[in-house]
């Protein structure tokens, strides 16, 4: 288990945990679009009664769980623990964020990012599997990523063709 401390759980044992109320924001993983924000209660119930034809694929990547019951029954495994900047800051200095539970859809996708810095960011994969791209931070790769990022047809291009099959 590597120090990993995590429960098994369905969909809706995290809206209980994290509480049914608890407001997040929903992404659409085809436009990368935030909707309006949704409930966990919503959300569990979106999760038991999507098919591909009736609704789209969506994503949460923004539950913030550290001071909820789930955050409890939560602990990254150790390797992570021993890499974190953010754990070796000054208590008073650290940010509020310290554990994300992430939510998708199956089929849906996180578009190219770089995690808040300082993040040591690590994922259990419950159900399905989950693909990563990872490109070198090159000067070159960085530059490139700075002119996509900022670019106005970021949404319709993504950044693994940018950089060619040879970087990715």
């Amino acid at each position: 288990s590597a120090g990993l401390k995590r429960p098994e759980l369905t969909i809706d044992d995290v809206a209980i945990l994290a509480g049914p109320d608890t407001e997040v924001p929903v992404l659409d993983a085809a436009t990368q679009e935030q909707q309006r924000r949704w409930t966990l209660r919503e959300w569990a119930a979106y999760m038991r009664e999507k098919t591909p034809t009736t609704h789209k694929v969506l994503n949460i990547l923004s539950l913030e769980v550290s001071g909820t019951r789930l955050g409890a029954l939560v602990r990254a495994p150790q390797f992570v623990r021993d890499v974190d900047w953010v754990s070796k800051t000054p208590e008073d200095q650290r940010p509020k964020v310290r554990k994300y539970c992430l939510m998708s859809a199956k089929g849906a996708f996180t578009d190219w990012h770089v995690d808040m810095g300082g993040s040591s960011v690590w994922y259990h994969v419950v159900e399905g599997a989950k693909v990563f791209w990872f490109a070198p931070p090159s000067p070159k790769n960085l530059d490139a990523y700075a002119k996509w990022i900022s670019s106005s047809s970021q949404s319709k291009t993504w950044f693994g063709d940018v950089l060619g099959e040879s970087e990715v």
